[in-house]
């Protein structure tokens, strides 16, 4: 893929935070606690040890950085010494933070490893927002990165979006990447059911935390701590619901598919007496599995429902859009067997919608409108890595099309029209393997319709 390599890799404030190693002010650095602390909990198993790290920030923007050593016996402590390590690595100024916390939650996609690199970038990120000297367009372009899993670009004629337009809309930067930030940390809470959340629940109780503590993500993570109980079965049914009505209007690319489609949704419509059938059902699933957040089920049904609610831009806390939407959903996947089966569902009509879309959009004014979910959905079943090119080009170039070629596996491809091929197979193996698991035929033969269509 050709790039345009800026002559100097170090330069400003750009570099001290994201780019070549240097040492990190007094000022900005997250110092280890004195060595005796008599208040400190002894760090005995897991969650004693993520607690000792989080302290009283459930962001972990600031973490004590506690002597590996005392992590190395605890079981499912390696991402924890990893962290460490490669945090005071950092702090030395070595190494890229982006880089090296990407790498971490990587490594470790179901361990605590995950909040903690999320909120190590936070801190970074935060540090940007703060820096008033530096010109918008470079804070920008090292705040991408670091808040994304996306690989930056480089000085380039052809990059002529901002670094983050995909992301603000019209909304403030500071305010939009904020909010996206906070919302990406405290969803790595949520990466495995396994997860210690005692310490982030614990530091979200406090005043200071009383705005974000009411946040659809930290509700489920203040319910999970809680134990919350209620009955899950009517949430599954709405969601299942909701599920089946998503999947049928994504399979419907045929004038009689829609004008069915179109029934199914007045009726569905009529019956709850609103206008976006999917989304109420979708309102009510997250409320019903937030009161029983105590369970697996409670707690993945949450989140699954949450982030289908933003893949259709319904959220409580904007900006809905993002490149973690599919991810979250994959994430919920490994809470509950049911789950699994329907979270891969969205997954699969996340990424058909998206290439319809790209059908359309792909050689016109629309691109940029298209380019978002398109990657988001690659990068949520598998695919990847990527770099930012994709978003911050109002249209298309081969370069383009040979990244999201090389996502899904293929190489030499320079078009739209192999790069549609090669991601209508990376379509075709996920609704193949999503339709093997189905236990409802109905769904069975839609998944499969989507299969037999997904390469032209």
């Amino acid at each position: 893929m050709a790039r345009l390599v800026h002559a100097s890799s170090c330069i400003a404030m750009l570099v001290t935070l994201v780019g070549c190693p240097r040492k990190v002010p007094d000022h900005l650095r997250v110092d280890p606690p004195p060595a005796t602390t008599p208040e400190a909990t002894p760090i005995v198993d897991l969650p004693t040890a993520v607690a000792a790290l989080v302290g009283a920030d459930p962001l972990v923007r600031s973490p004590t950085l506690v002597d590996p050593d005392a992590l190395v016996e605890i079981d499912g402590g390696a991402p924890l010494v990893e962290f460490v390590t490669q945090v005071r690595a950092l702090e030395r100024g070595d190494g890229q933070a982006e880089r090296a916390m990407q790498q971490l939650e990587d490594a470790f996609p179901r361990s605590a490893g995950v909040p903690l690199s999320r909120g190590y970038r936070l801190r970074v990120t935060e540090n940007l927002l703060g820096n008033l000297a530096l010109p918008d367009a470079q804070r920008d372009t090292a705040i991408l990165p670091l808040i994304t899993p996306l690989q930056g670009s480089t000085d380039d004629a052809t990059l002529n979006r901002g670094p983050l337009d995909w992301l603000t809309g019209d909304m403030p930067t500071e305010g939009a990447v904020r909010s996206y930030t906070e919302r990406w940390v405290l969803t790595g809470w949520l990466a495995s059911p396994e997860m210690p959340i005692e310490a982030p629940a614990e530091a979200l109780k406090a005043a200071m935390y009383d705005g974000l503590s009411r946040s659809p993500t930290a509700s489920i993570i203040l319910a999970r701590h809680r134990g919350a109980d209620a009955d899950t079965t009517e949430a599954m049914s709405a969601l299942q619901r909701a599920t089946a009505m998503a999947v049928e209007q994504a399979a419907a690319d045929r004038d009689r598919e829609q004008g069915a489609w179109a029934e199914r949704k007045k009726a569905a419509a009529a019956e709850l007496g609103v206008d976006d059938p999917i989304g109420a059902l979708l309102d009510q699933a997250l409320e019903g599995f937030i009161a029983g957040a105590g369970s697996n089920r409670g707690a993945g049904g949450a989140l699954l429902a949450l982030s289908a609610m933003r893949w259709r831009d319904r959220c409580d806390d904007p900006p809905c859009a993002g490149v973690d939407r599919v991810q979250a959903m994959a994430m919920a996947r490994r809470f509950d067997p049911v789950l699994d089966e329907v979270g891969h569902r969205w997954q699969v009509l996340a990424l058909k919608e998206a290439l319809d879309t790209m059908d359309v959009a792909h050689d016109t004014v629309m691109y940029s409108e298209g380019a978002l979910d398109l990657l988001d959905a690659v990068l949520g079943t598998g695919g990847g890595p990527l770099d930012d090119q994709m978003l911050r080009k109002r249209r298309p170039d081969p370069s383009v099309w040979l990244a999201l070629s090389r996502a899904v596996g293929e190489e030499g491809v320079t078009d739209w029209e192999g790069a549609r091929a090669a991601l209508g197979r990376h379509l075709k193996s996920e609704a193949d393997l999503a339709a093997e698991a189905a236990t409802s035929e109905e769904q069975r033969k839609l998944l499969e319709r989507i299969s037999s269509r997904a390469i032209p």
